[in-house]
C-alpha cells in the first residue's frame, strides 16, 4: 500500500513539474508572438525578423522538452506553423503573416491546456 501512495505521489509531482515548464514555455513562445504580431503590424521587418530568429531559439527548447510528452502531430503542425511564419516575414507578407501569428498562437494555447493536469484530460 505505501508503495502505492508512493507512486502516485511522484506521478502527481511530475505531472505539476511538466504542466509548469510547457505552461512556462508556452508563455514565452506567446510573448514572443504577441511582440511579432506587433512589428509585423507596424511593417517593422528588421524587427520582426529578429523575433523570429528569437522564437526559432525558444521553438528549439521547446522540442526538447514537448517531444517527448506530447502527441507528435501536435508538434509537427506547430513545427510547420513556425516555419511558414518564418518565411511570410521573411518575403514580408503583411496580411499572410498575420494569419500564420494568430493560427500559432492559437496551437500552443491549444497544447498548454491539453496538458492541464484535470480530470478531463486524463480520461
Amino acid at each position: 500500500m505505501m508503495g502505492m501512495a508512493l507512486l502516485l505521489a511522484l506521478l502527481l509531482v511530475f505531472s505539476f513539474y511538466t504542466y509548469f515548464q510547457v505552461s512556462q514555455i508556452s508563455e514565452e513562445l506567446t510573448s514572443t508572438l504577441d511582440k511579432l504580431e506587433q512589428r509585423i503590424e507596424e511593417d517593422q521587418w528588421e524587427e520582426s525578423t529578429h523575433l523570429i530568429e528569437n522564437l526559432q531559439d525558444k521553438w528549439e527548447r521547446a522540442i526538447l522538452w514537448w517531444n517527448p510528452l506530447m502527441d507528435h502531430r501536435e508538434i509537427d503542425q506547430l513545427d510547420h506553423a513556425f516555419i511558414r511564419l518564418a518565411r511570410l516575414v521573411n518575403i514580408e507578407q503583411k496580411e499572410d503573416a498575420l494569419v500564420e501569428v494568430s493560427l500559432t498562437r492559437r496551437m500552443v494555447h491549444r497544447i498548454k491546456d491539453r496538458e492541464k493536469p484535470i480530470l478531463s484530460n486524463i480520461f
